[in-house]
């Protein structure tokens, strides 16, 4: 398709195509999409696009299609769960279900369709179902604002737009805000003009409408000067279908503020992800969980949605068969503190700790923040929010009454019946009760940190009283060599071999030779009765210390006989100089 600002120059396009259809030459035709568009706004032949959506259900039937629908052009296909896919977008076209069928039943199909264009469409299509050739300009902002087809999805509608504005200028305008996807011109009060302007990403209406309302555009030569009135369309706000008072909502409990959560490596049990900002309006959720798998084997993925409208709010879980993948997705994206705009935040899931009770890193269970023991929610938290009844979901809680709704999902959520505001109440009720419950694990881990300290210390200072007495005890244990009694019964010999070197802790006694710091050479017996650090043998009865070595440090042998009996050093006559 292609949309050219003058009827004048589309027909000249088409002018310039050659009238057979040889293969290789370009063809071209007026726009069925833009001729149903045109009839819907025209009073005689506004029910031509509503009839045709009706007649493609029988259609879809004959064919055997589970789903059939007009879609693009702002038509809201009238199935919620299509609706990422973006099929609002674009010129008029037709979404099939299931995929196969347009290759199996393709010629099928068309020939349905050409037949029920031919019935609905009447003047506006020849017999080949192609619209017929036509001279004159259609005027697309023929009809007033309040008379043009209603848009049926979200978009921004921007009136008094200058004469010279084509939809090229209107395109730049939103480019900062994710692009257009498409847009129609139509005709404003009296004879302004305005526009309906669909945004790829649906998300920057409110963002765009802020920033651009009431600034002034243009430079007055090449893009002429205009002052920027614009506002956000909500097709349910326009029509009064948007429900205002209270509705059932689910507050899934990753969704709550987490001020006070403790700041711990993640356990090896952990393998479910909780993400945010994902890119819900530009991928499906075939194509997310895709993304996903680059990481490891998904084993289960739910994305959020919007309790109103049903669409995904870009917030959900994954869960990896493995620690490891898991920790991959969350080491790979941005964390709540660094993101920037358009950034995925990946964080561990406090619902998977919470279904992991005692055993998780926080040694306590989740669900004691919200509930007893009964699963019952605490009276504290129904009577902070005035709730009169709040349930709570999880794989390890269901509520036991009949009547209780069921779950949105596996993880641990909470479901009530109420308005805007007491959901924003209801909301920090529960971000405090999280906050206090954070407290007490991070107080109490704090505790067992510094009990464990002290027995630590307990134990190092008990283990070196210990050694210290053990040492002390040794050195008492370690009495001198007794000395060795003669075989005749005399005086107690104390010609030994040096005791080991350890013995003496280190000091050899005086006249003791060190044969641990200097060994005789090998094959040598024991040294000579003079020399070699042995001290020479005193005489027979010479008085000995204690340690059976002589008396008197400075004892030499004399020269000549040995000592008579007397008052000498010795009782009487030795046995000679010894062995």
């Amino acid at each position: 398709y292609v949309r050219f600002s003058t009827h004048e120059e589309a027909a000249g396009l088409l002018a310039a195509f050659p009238e057979d259809d040889e293969d290789g030459n370009v063809q071209g035709s007026w726009s069925l999409s833009e001729r149903l568009v045109q009839a819907a706004a025209s009073k005689s032949t506004r029910g031509a696009l509503e009839q045709l959506k009706l007649r493609l259900k029988g259609v879809g039937a004959e064919a055997g299609c589970a789903s059939l629908v007009l879609a693009g052009e702002g038509q809201d296909p009238g199935m919620p769960a299509l609706g990422p896919y973006g099929l609002q977008a674009g010129p008029l076209h037709l979404a099939v279900w299931p995929r196969a069928l347009l290759v199996e039943k393709a010629k099928e199909l068309q020939d349905h369709l050409k037949g029920l264009l031919k019935e609905v469409a009447g003047g506006l299509v020849d017999g080949t179902g192609r619209p017929k050739p036509s001279d004159e300009a259609p005027d697309q902002e023929e009809a007033g604002e309040e008379e043009q087809p209603r848009p049926t999805a979200p978009c921004v509608i921007i009136r008094g737009l200058p004469a010279g504005w084509k939809e090229q200028q209107v395109r730049l305008v939103f480019a900062l805000f994710g692009g257009v996807a498409s847009m129609k011109f139509i005709r404003g009060p009296g004879k302004s003009r305005a526009a309906y302007v669909f945004l790829k990403n649906t998300e920057n209406l409110t963002k765009a409408v802020e920033q651009l309302h009431g600034t002034q555009v243009g430079d007055g030569d090449l893009i002429e000067e205009y002052t920027v009135q614009c506002e956000v369309f909500s097709p349910d706000d326009a029509a009064g279908t948007r429900p205002k008072g209270p509705v059932r909502r689910a507050l899934f409990i990753d969704e709550l503020p987490m001020r006070r959560r403790p700041e711990l490596p993640a356990g090896r049990s952990d393998r479910e992800v909780f993400l945010t900002a994902l890119p819900v309006k530009d991928c499906t959720e075939e194509q997310i969980k895709g993304w996903l798998e680059g990481f490891g084997a998904v084993e289960d993925i739910h994305l959020l949605r919007d309790c109103r409208s049903g669409e995904f709010t870009g917030q959900g879980y994954v869960r990896f068969s493995t620690h490891k993948e898991a920790n991959a997705c969350v080491e790979s994206q941005a964390t709540a503190a660094d993101a920037e705009d358009g950034d995925v935040v990946a964080s561990w899931s406090e619902s998977e700790r919470a279904g992991q009770r005692a055993s998780s890193i926080y040694g306590v269970d989740v669900h004691t923040a919200f509930a007893g023991p009964s699963g019952r929610v605490l009276a504290s938290i129904l009577v902070s929010s005035k709730m009169k009844e709040l349930l709570m979901f999880s794989e390890l809680h269901q509520p036991k009454d009949p009547s209780a709704p069921k779950p949105e999902g596996r993880q641990l959520h909470f479901i009530t019946t109420c308005g805007d505001e007491e959901f924003e109440d209801l909301r920090k009720v529960l971000g405090d009760a999280l906050a206090a419950f954070h407290e007490k694990v991070t107080k109490r881990l704090k505790e067992t940190r510094d009990i464990k300290d002290r027995e630590k210390s307990s134990a190092r200072h008990r283990e070196a009283k210990e050694s210290a007495a053990g040492r002390t005890a040794g050195e008492a244990g370690r009495q001198p060599p007794a000395p060795v009694a003669s075989p005749a019964g005399g005086p107690p010999s104390p010609w030994q071999r040096p005791p080991a070197k350890d013995h003496w802790h280190g000091h050899v006694p005086g006249g003791w030779y060190d044969w641990h710091a200097r060994p005789p050479p090998p094959g040598w017996g024991p040294p000579p009765p003079e020399g070699y650090g042995y001290p020479p043998a005193p005489p027979a009865g010479y008085p000995l210390d204690w340690r059976g070595l002589p008396a008197h440090r400075g004892y030499h042998p004399p020269v000549g006989p040995a000592p008579g009996p007397g008052p000498g050093p010795g009782p009487g006559p030795g046995p000679g100089p010894g062995p």
